[in-house]
């Protein structure tokens, strides 16, 4: 296999070669992103600087194979952070993680907002901007074949409160885990993986949310208390650096959550506000209908138009979420579009 990551991608160059194309002043722009599923996302953002370019090519990272000639996807952001050869022409765009708010979190950190050709998302990941709450109504409106309005964003703020301590708490042990010879490097008693499995063993309904987020805050305080008094110092201090200094308070930790988590939490609030909407309409339905078949027929004609039922509705919200991402205008004028400014 061959290592050389300045070669990467040399066949999509090639394909930007402008050599059958109309000759024009603007430049190409290869971007090259962490995986397959990343390409809508980076697509949708770039459509909004596509007229400064004669082309825009985004894909994951290849590699040619030096034996076999064939292509082999490189996928991470550990993989494209090696790549060679950036430039105006040629950038990488990958997830934020906790690049910036732990210093040395990876060994490319420093590369995380000084480097204008590495892309980079304002939130944890690509999922916590593709759960802004615009487009979780988007997304239900669309689902349901009409408009819906769920106050997501309180949904999104509890979840923030019920997580606070223990999120604060993961950021400070990260921290001390990139000291060398540190006891937290050694022991490592509180990890983004641990924290995200104690979050994602606990069931979240629509109905009752909110209790659910008290008893996931009463469950994490519980099992991570040892750490939380041992560290409460830390805590408070980085609570307070985090309003100040990035503008986020409690209510907007969901922007740092690792965004799988995340969405693992609210595609089960957003199917439960699905078949409760569900279930609201077909009742509408038995109440007009004048008669029992009538009322099967009408039934069965709506869940038609709808095109999904209680048994695909996650692979119907994955499919939509991948393909259909989201970009809040904040998050436009706020951060990408002050990187797009950069590359040019």
């Amino acid at each position: 296999m061959s290592t050389r990551l300045e070669d990467s991608n040399t066949s999509r160059e090639i394909g930007l070669s402008r050599y059958f194309r109309r000759r024009t002043e603007k430049p190409d722009l290869l971007v090259l992103v962490e995986g397959e599923d990343d390409i809508p996302f980076w697509t949708l953002l770039l459509d909004r600087v596509r007229q400064l370019y004669a082309h825009i090519d985004v894909t994951n990272l290849k590699i040619r194979d030096a034996v076999s000639g064939e292509e082999e996807d490189f996928n991470g952001k550990d993989q494209l952070m090696k790549v060679n050869g950036l430039g105006k022409s040629k950038v990488i765009a990958v997830d934020r993680d906790y690049d910036g708010l732990v210093a040395n979190y990876h060994p490319y950190s420093s590369r995380i907002g000084s480097d204008p050709y590495v892309l980079y998302t304002r939130n944890y990941a690509m999922e916590n901007h593709k759960l802004h709450p615009q487009a979780a109504n988007d997304f239900l409106s669309e689902m349901l074949h009409d408009a819906c309005s769920v106050d997501f964003q309180s949904i999104l703020q509890q979840f923030s409160l019920a997580i606070a301590d223990v999120l604060l708490l993961l950021i400070v042990y990260e921290r001390r885990c990139t000291q060398p010879g540190s006891a937290e490097r050694q022991l490592r008693e509180i990890t983004v993986s641990h924290l995200c499995e104690q979050i994602c063993k606990h069931n979240y309904h629509y109905h009752n949310y909110q209790a659910d987020f008290q008893q996931l805050g009463e469950c994490l305080r519980k099992t991570y208390e040892p750490l939380l008094v041992r560290y409460r110092s830390d805590i408070d201090s980085l609570r307070e650096e985090l309003s100040v200094r990035y503008g986020k308070n409690e209510t907007d930790y969901w922007k740092l959550l690792q965004g799988h988590t995340l969405y693992a939490v609210m595609r089960n609030i957003l199917q439960g506000i699905l078949l409760e909407k569900k279930r609201e309409h077909e009742q509408c339905i038995r109440e007009q209908a004048t008669c029992g078949e009538a009322i099967a027929e009408a039934i069965q004609a709506y869940n038609q138009t709808l095109g999904w039922s209680s048994s695909n509705v996650f692979p119907k919200m994955d499919e939509a979420f991948i393909n259909k991402p989201h970009i809040a205008g904040e998050d436009w004028e706020g951060h990408f579009k002050g990187m797009m400014d950069r590359i040019r």
